[in-house]
């Protein structure tokens, strides 16, 4: 084969400049000084260009480097940024080594593109820009464009350069495939394209090597989907900070099959994405702090949509990232700040429309190791929706550590839990858990395939928060419109350990609904998981408290409430405040029935049972469901019930038994109606100690009585089988309803003792006023008027008056019959029917 090293072209009687026939790396001719590139085999050395200051521009019509191949730039020391564009309208492939001088920035612009190879690698002393940009903004207001006319020669400036502008339509992708590519510590390495794919690549900024990164700060990295708009950026601590102008049009970024973002140092770095959309399928970013530096943060920002997809086998496994970052092992897809070192991690961000996380992936903050540095903050603000299915979110610190969780914000109109997706804050260590709080229109937790992580932890589809050393744990509160649980699923705060648990508090503007159960085999038994909200301590710490707030509650099918101690530390106590309370049924297998419960257990101690108080305008329980406060040992905890209308029904109890030498507790009911009905009881008994005191005010007390043995009745008790029985104090009104009738006298009335035979003169002072309202509270008649009224006086004795003389005479007319006008009181004390003299039955006048 003949070797051309250079040929001329003659096209349409234009002379076009001769080029080395296989080169890779064309300059063209549009710079003042102009790019030389001199192949030395496998090398391509880069000089020329033309500098201006700390710049130095170079312009190429073609730039890719083949397999095997290096492009080297040579810059004298006192050059900050090489600022290469490429102009001839094709795109740049780089399957090679890429090398700038020690210091420098590496700008590389081609708005048709740039594509990455399984091969490429960079050498560069400061940061590296990829980007098909159209042009490079300066401070001074100038640009440096790769669309040039062609005839006016660029005013190249000693200004810095501070953005990216995206003006040509559809701009070139920028896209990885199996390349490393590395910045050194505290720089930055950006890739800001039309639209931005990884797949099975590995970004590193940090150090070059793991022993590296043990002495070494991370840096930077920055993925940028832009279709149209502006890009600033401005250099920091971690090389070039980047700021996305308002207005961009941003395409989409993808992280594909394995790719792995390390960010590893003795300070972490920091990690940004903007796009539309953001896609990652089984890849996993690391911002991994090894020692006593801060660590940076993780922002993710789109304007449509975050989907995160994992490997498909759901683990609760934290990865080791103090392995060789060369490894490509992903145990995790998602987003990962950790700490292993004193230094603080920071916090992650996720700004989106839509998020989604399925089939493994995590987006988890914490630390591992000995680490005595505390974990950031996660907050994710989803303006329309949140969806975890099989997944972690949260933030967790390891067994050995001494700092402090970060604390979970969350903010959705719609928030979706399923399969095992878990919102969580959960320390190993000795530091405190962080808090999960929660705001949302809705709020969905569904179909839990509970994983049981020891016989008293198990985790499903949750928001759980939880100590397993003796850190304390962190609370969670959650505001919302409607809070939805079934199938399993749980809110749940919990510790193991000397630490306490946090507390639970739920708003719920419009309802709260749980229901069902999930079972799973565990313990060498399959165990039915209930659904509900728990707050518990196992062994030395203490449970938080509950409190929540809704118009509706509703619990049916063995779900259930409750606050638990299994050791010495104190149960926690249950507030609920609702316009209707109802709790109704069993578990589907007819085993836990639907409940409110305190409870005691006394596997490891005799903590205080605490107490749960309901006020609520109607409270409902039916087919067995209860209100229960139980223990095994030490002081029981109380029931207080303040409700216009209690009904129980089909078994339903309301307890605080105590058993083995626990005290029985007391339960205090203010009603108006208490009905109670099919074998329904209210019982404080115990076993050993002393029964528990039975107080209950009503307006009036249906279908029960107090008993001093259970029956097949509907039964009040406080009864010690062993002990002394407790005391049970029943306040209605004197006139009992249930108890309307009365019995009436057999005398026959005297009418000429109950009727005035003329008209009557009243006394100055009237005596009273009395109304017929019928029996037992009724009126007469279904549709008479309640209130009859007449007026009451005092008149003399009619027996005292003057009998008129007997004459002989014709008879008088009869008068006309005038009705009584009143119930008149004479002076003997007797009563009369009559009417007042000078008065009319037209015109009746009390006084």
């Amino acid at each position: 084969m003949v070797r051309l090293s250079m040929v001329f072209w003659v096209m349409g009687g234009a002379i076009v400049a001769p080029y080395p026939l296989l080169a890779q790396i064309v300059p063209d001719t549009t710079l003042p000084e102009n790019s030389i590139v001199n192949i030395e085999g496998e090398l391509q050395r880069i000089t020329g260009g033309t500098a201006a200051g700390g710049n130095l521009f170079h312009s190429f019509e073609q730039f890719n480097v083949r397999t095997g191949e290096t492009a080297r730039f040579e810059t004298s020391p006192t050059i900050d940024n090489i600022i290469t564009r490429i102009t001839g309208g094709q795109t740049s492939n780089i399957d090679g080594l890429i090398q700038a001088n020690p210091t420098a920035n590496l700008f590389l612009l081609n708005p048709q593109g740039i594509l990455f190879g399984a091969n490429a690698r960079l050498d560069v002393g400061g940061s590296f820009v990829a980007t098909s940009a159209s042009s490079i903004d300066f401070a001074d207001g100038s640009e440096f464009s790769a669309t040039p006319d062609g005839e006016t020669a660029p005013l190249l400036t000693v200004s810095v350069p501070v953005g990216l502008q995206f003006n040509a339509p559809n701009p070139g992708d920028i896209s990885v495939t199996g390349a490393d590519l590395v910045v050194p510590t505290r720089e930055t390495l950006a890739l800001i394209g039309g639209n931005v794919a990884i797949s099975a690549g590995r970004l590193v900024a940090g150090g070059r090597s793991f022993e590296e990164a043990q002495t070494t700060p991370a840096g930077r990295i920055e993925l940028g989907s832009v279709r149209e708009g502006s890009v600033n950026f401005t250099p920091g601590d971690r090389g070039l900070s980047f700021d996305y102008a308002t207005g961009s049009d941003f395409g989409n970024i993808q992280l594909l099959d394995r790719t792995r973002i390390d960010l590893i140092g003795t300070g972490g770095g920091d990690l940004q994405m903007v796009a539309r959309n953001l896609q990652m399928n089984n890849s996993v970013v690391f911002n991994t702090t090894l020692g006593s530096l801060p660590g940076g943060n993780i922002i993710v920002r789109t304007t449509e949509s975050v989907e995160i997809m994992g490997t498909g086998d759901f683990s609760l496994a934290l990865p080791d990232l103090t392995a060789d970052p060369n490894s490509r092992t992903i145990p995790l897809s998602g987003l990962l700040n950790f700490t292993f070192g004193a230094g603080n991690t920071g916090a992650i961000v996720v700004e989106t429309p839509q998020l989604v996380a399925r089939n493994n992936a995590s987006i988890l903050s914490g630390m591992q190791g000995e680490s005595t540095g505390s974990a950031g903050g996660l907050t994710i603000n989803a303006s329309e929706q949140v969806e975890v299915a099989s997944s972690l979110v949260g933030s967790v610190t390891g067994g050995n550590t001494t700092g402090d969780a970060g604390a979970v914000v969350l903010s959705t109109p719609q928030l979706l839990l399923r399969d095992n997706g878990l919102l969580l804050s959960s320390t190993f260590g000795s530091g405190s858990g962080g808090d999960i709080i929660v705001e949302a229109d809705e709020i969905r937790l569904i179909r839990a395939q509970p994983l049981q992580l020891n016989p008293f932890v198990t985790l499903g589809t949750a928001i759980s928060s939880s100590t397993i050393e003796d850190g304390e744990g962190g609370n969670i509160t959650i505001d919302t419109g409607t809070l939805e649980l079934r199938d399993g699923a749980l809110i749940t705060t919990g510790a193991i350990g000397s630490g306490s648990a946090g507390s639970v508090t739920v708003n719920a503007s419009e309802e709260a609904n749980f229901r069902g159960a999930n079972t799973v085999e565990a313990v060498g038994a399959n165990l039915a998981f209930n659904t509900g909200i728990t707050v518990g301590s196992i062994t030395g710490g203490d449970s938080g408290d509950l409190r929540l707030t809704t118009p509706r509650l509703i619990l049916r099918d063995g779900a259930f409430i409750a606050a638990n101690t299994f050791g010495e530390g104190a149960g926690g106590s249950i507030e609920i405040e609702a316009d209707v309370v109802k709790l109704s049924g069993m578990a589907p297998d007819g085993g836990t029935r639907t409940n409110i419960s305190a409870n005691s257990v006394g596997f490891f101690g005799a903590g205080k049972a605490g107490n749960l108080e309901i006020r609520a305008d109607e409270i409902q329980l039916d087919r067995g469901a209860q209100l229960i406060v139980t223990s095994t040992a030490g002081e029981q905890g109380n029931i207080i019930l303040n409700t216009n209308t209690l009904q129980m029904r089909n078994g339903s109890q309301i307890s605080t038994d105590a058993t083995e030498t626990a005290t029985g507790g007391n339960i205090n009911i203010n009603t108006d109606t208490f009905v109670t009905l099919e074998n329904s009881d209210i019982t404080a008994n115990a076993q050993v100690s002393s029964g528990g005191q039975v107080q209950i005010s009503a307006q009036g007390i249906f279908g029960t009585a107090f008993r001093e043995e259970l029956t097949n009745e509907s039964d009040i008790t406080a009864i010690s089988f062993q002990g002394t029985d407790g005391t049970v104090t029943i306040q209605t009104p004197d006139i009992d309803p249930s108890r309307g009738l009365v019995n009436l006298t057999s005398d026959i009335l005297d009418p000429d003792a109950a009727l005035a035979r003329s008209c009557l003169t009243p006394s100055t002072r009237q005596r009273g006023r009395f109304s017929i309202v019928g029996g037992g509270g009724l009126p007469p008649k279904p549709y008479d008027p309640v209130d009859l009224p007449f007026s009451t006086y005092r008149i003399p004795t009619i027996a005292q008056a003057n009998p008129p003389e007997e004459t002989e005479s014709e008879p008088e007319a009869i008068e006309a019959i005038v009705e009584a006008e009143g119930i008149f009181q004479l002076e003997d004390e007797d009563f009369v029917l009559g009417r007042l003299c000078g008065s009319s039955s037209g015109s009746r006048s009390h006084f």
